[in-house]
């Protein structure tokens, strides 16, 4: 399984610059997982295997707070939290979560870039955002009151309906 894991050139992971830097290789990391089906403790320990330098440090310091025999057992959603917590702490998590809470489209943003930031910030405000018609409601209030006007009336069952109608 390590060979087939390596053939798919994983990212290693050695700091964070923004906190999408950490959840970008969680993610990249989790599609390949998905490909090879791995077990939850093969993930943790594929995972582990990619940190370096900084991470690799804080790693190795996170398993001697443990018992022995620690890292052979971790599984990746337990690898996962540990991660998130020194790595995407709950103050930014919760700092994004306000930001979606007041996020209106900038002047000369474009639709799709608003979108992409909408989606990320309504993604980090999970119990906030609520379902997909909370969000289409949103992100119509979001938009510059020019096009807002035009399209508030009309009910829409996608963002992305939604998206290419504001496009227009």
């Amino acid at each position: 399984m390590f060979d087939r894991f390596m053939k798919q050139r994983p990212n290693s992971f050695k700091e964070v610059k923004t906190p999408m830097d950490a959840e970008a290789w969680i993610d990249h990391m989790e599609k390949i997982f998905r490909v090879l089906n791995c077990s939850e403790v093969e993930k943790a320990r594929f995972g582990i295997y990619r940190l370096e330098g900084d991470a690799s440090i804080w790693w190795k310091s996170v398993v001697a707070s443990h018992a022995a025999g620690y890292e052979d057992t971790v599984t990746w959603d337990v690898f996962k939290i540990q991660f998130d917590q020194r790595y995407f702490p709950a103050s930014i998590r919760e700092e994004y979560a306000r930001k979606y809470q007041t996020i209106a489209k900038k002047e000369n943003e474009s639709v799709a870039d608003f979108q992409v930031r909408f989606q990320r910030l309504a993604g980090y405000a999970r119990s906030i955002a609520g379902n997909e018609e909370d969000k289409i409601m949103k992100f119509k209030w979001a938009l510059k009151s020019s096009v807002r006007n035009h399209m508030i009336a009309n009910r829409y069952t996608s963002m992305d309906s939604l998206v290419d109608s504001a496009r227009d």
